[in-house]
C-alpha cells in the first residue's frame, strides 16, 4: 500500500507521492486525536505560514499537545519539514542550518529546527520540537538553548526513535 500523508487537522492533505486519502482525526479541547490507518501513513505537522515558523499547529502539555494513535516505529513517519529554515528573509549566522535529530538529548543553541524525545512510564511517547527564529532573536544575535519547545506531539505507546522516523 503507498503511503498516505496525515495532516494534523482539518484539510488533510496527502504526499505528492501517493493518492490523498483523509484519515480520521478528532478535537478536544486543545488537543486532535489523529489516527493514521492501515499501511505507511505519513503525518504532516506545518506552522500556520512561512512568517510563523516558531508558532507550532500542535500544543504544549498534557490536553494541548495532538495525540498519535497508531503510530508504527519503521512504517510511519513524522513530517516536520514545514518548520525548516529555508528562504530567511533575515540572513541568519553561519547561513541556513539543517534540522537537528537530538534522540533523547537536551535541545541546543541553533536557530533551526531541531526534534527530541521521551518514552514516558504510561506508555507514552512525547515528541518535542524547538524553532528560534526572528522575532524571538533579534537580527545579529546568537542562538541561545530554547527555553520551551515551540511544539509537542505525543504518541500512544512506548516508541524509541530515530531520525529515519522523521522528516525533517
Amino acid at each position: 500500500m503507498p503511503p498516505t500523508s496525515c495532516s494534523a487537522g482539518p484539510g488533510m492533505t496527502g504526499s505528492t507521492a501517493a493518492p490523498v486519502t483523509t484519515r480520521s482525526w478528532v478535537r478536544r479541547a486543545g488537543t486532535r486525536i489523529v489516527v493514521g490507518g492501515p499501511g505507511r501513513d505519513i503525518f504532516r505537522f506545518a506552522p500556520p505560514g512561512p512568517l510563523f515558523r516558531d508558532q507550532a499547529d500542535t500544543g504544549l502539555g498534557e490536553g494541548e499537545r495532538d495525540i498519535i494513535v497508531d503510530f508504527r516505529r519503521g512504517e510511519d513517519l513524522l513530517d516536520l519539514r514545514g518548520y525548516r529554515e529555508t528562504e530567511s528573509v533575515i540572513p541568519l549566522p553561519g547561513g541556513t542550518p539543517r534540522a537537528v535529530f537530538l534522540g533523547t538529548g537536551g535541545f541546543t543553541a541553533t536557530f533551526d529546527l531541531q526534534v527530541r524525545f521521551e518514552v514516558r512510564e504510561d506508555d507514552r511517547t512525547i515528541v518535542q520540537f524547538a524553532v528560534l527564529l526572528p522575532p524571538r532573536v533579534p537580527p545579529g544575535e546568537a542562538a541561545t538553548i530554547p527555553a520551551a519547545p515551540t511544539g509537542e506531539i505525543e504518541l500512544l505507546g512506548r516508541h524509541w526513535l530515530a531520525a529515519a522516523d522523521f522528516l525533517l
